[in-house]
């Protein structure tokens, strides 16, 4: 129920803001007071510390000297001396959070001592049910120590701090095996703490401990099974591919992958935010194959989605890393085989894609040819290691080709920009079909989706990758690519087409 202090208070804040009227300031002033008195609750703390916020928010603008700001820091301190650091949860936290900064030399000493007590008192319990407070007063009390310059105390709380890390996630990795996540985040909080140079042997201990937390994560993480019957996808694959010479089967193998329209994406992703709560409310990790966190993306703000445009864009580079891993790579699996099975493709049947087309960079047919060469002879994972930097020199051709530079001066040296960099050319996109710039981003270089370019380039691409189902989407995919700017798969494009109509015919 509403209280009258509160609705008083209420309309005051509104008629103060309207009119400026300093009355009414100092009416909602000592109504929000009111308000945080009535309802104090050290267990249920939101609603009161609501309300000494808007106070506080109004008295500042007042003056510090002014009667109702005096009034709200009264009311503060005697909060904080009545609960003289006793609380269960976070309200004195937050009140010394509001109004650190505004105080005088004395309170501040005051408040200092304070939340070493509360950090003190909760650290001392290495359980979860305290771990939070713990963490909320320990940042609290660095910025508290922070602005007194007490560089060496400063750092004493901080080795601390690593420490109770440390223990409470050795704790929970060696009790609940489905706690095993959130022991790993805290000694890698710890790793963060520690001293580097000073305490370098720790660190490595706790990373080595953090590798087995990973690999354990890895084997204790339940699989969802779900079955459907994949003989339609078969069925329609193979008619696809019925009759058709080599040099066909390979243009038809690269005209399954799929560009996925950005604007499509984006339309899918707002609408299964709406539909599925979960995007909004829960932080989504991506391992990789050795447990390690690669990439966090935040939920999704559920009243403004579009208001964080770089993690709706980590969000639609997911989606469609989702769709490769599964319907995308299980038809072009069936495709796969159709091709191999038609025989030993040459060098020379290759040569319809690479000879004379446009979008290749001079000397770089030949290279192209082979990497093409061994993807379609089985050695998918070998044809990778050259497939993938030869398309992002064709990348960073385009991007020169529209106009933009490709390399950056620093120091008076010039480098070559990175490939994300050359993603987001402004006159690639000006030039170019956004939606296979998107698709090649969301396959090479976008750590929420396959990663493979970085991957490769750092020399950790192993044949689980090498060979797995984004490779397979990739190989597909730049057989399409240089499929557009080839004559003859021009040609035989066309003819394709003509057979899916008939077939899609045939179905009506």
């Amino acid at each position: 129920m509403i209280s009258p202090d509160w609705m008083r208070a209420q309309l005051s804040d509104i008629i103060w803001i309207q009119i400026s009227d300093h009355s009414y300031a100092e009416c909602a002033t000592r109504e929000y007071i009111s308000v945080f008195e009535n309802v104090f609750d050290e267990g249920h703390w939101v609603g009161c510390f609501e309300a000494i916020q808007h106070a506080y928010d109004i008295s500042i603008r007042l003056g510090k000297k002014s009667t109702s700001f005096l009034q709200v820091r009264e009311a503060i301190n005697s909060a904080l001396k009545k609960m003289d650091r006793n609380d269960p949860l976070f309200l004195s936290i937050k009140l010394i959070e509001l109004s650190y900064n505004d105080a005088k030399p004395d309170e501040q000493a005051l408040y200092l001592s304070l939340v070493q007590r509360i950090y003190q008192q909760n650290k001392s319990c290495a359980d979860e049910e305290h771990i939070h407070i713990t963490e909320a007063s320990f940042q609290l009390l660095c910025r508290l120590l922070k602005r007194a310059n007490r560089t060496m105390e400063l750092q004493s709380v901080s080795t601390e701090m690593a420490q109770y890390y440390a223990i409470c996630g050795k704790q929970l990795a060696n009790g609940d095996p489905s706690r095993i996540h959130r022991a790993i985040d805290l000694l890698q909080k710890a790793c963060r703490l520690y001293d580097k140079s000073s305490d370098r042997q720790t660190v490595l201990d706790l990373r080595a401990c953090i590798s087995e937390y990973q690999r354990r994560a890895l084997s204790n993480m339940a699989s969802i099974p779900f079955e459907f019957d994949v003989k339609p996808i078969y069925t329609r694959i193979s008619q696809l591919f019925e009759g058709l010479s080599l040099r066909e089967k390979i243009v038809q193998f690269g005209l399954l992958s799929r560009i996925y329209r950005k604007r499509d994406v984006k339309k899918q992703v707002l609408d299964n935010q709406q539909k599925f709560l979960s995007t909004s409310l829960f932080t989504s990790k991506i391992l990789n194959d050795e447990g390690h966190t690669v990439e966090v993306i935040q939920p999704l703000d559920l009243q403004n989605p579009e208001g964080d445009p770089e993690t709706l864009f980590k969000h639609m580079v997911k989606y469609v890393s989702e769709s490769r891993n599964l319907d995308e790579t299980i038809c072009l699996q069936f495709a796969y085989g159709f091709v191999k099975n038609a025989g030993q493709v040459s060098l020379d049947d290759l040569s319809f894609l690479t000879e004379k087309n446009a979008v290749i960079p001079n000397g770089r047919n030949e290279t192209i040819k082979f990497g093409l060469y061994l993807g379609l002879s089985g050695k998918l994972y070998a044809a990778m290691h050259i497939l993938l930097p030869q398309m992002e020199h064709i990348i960073r051709n385009l991007v020169a080709l529209c106009g933009d530079t490709v390399s950056f001066i620093k120091e008076g040296c010039e480098e070559y920009k990175p490939l994300s960099q050359l993603f987001k050319s402004d006159k690639l996109h000006e030039y170019y079909d956004e939606d296979i710039i998107f698709t090649f981003q969301s396959i090479m270089d976008e750590r929420a989706g396959a990663n493979l370019r970085n991957i490769n380039a750092h020399g950790l691409m192993g044949p689980s990758i090498g060979n797995g189902g984004a490779a397979l989407c990739f190989l597909s995919l730049i057989i399409k690519f240089l499929s557009l700017y080839s004559v003859e798969a021009n040609r035989i494009m066309k003819k394709l087409s003509s057979k899916r109509k008939e077939i899609e015919t045939q179905e009506q």
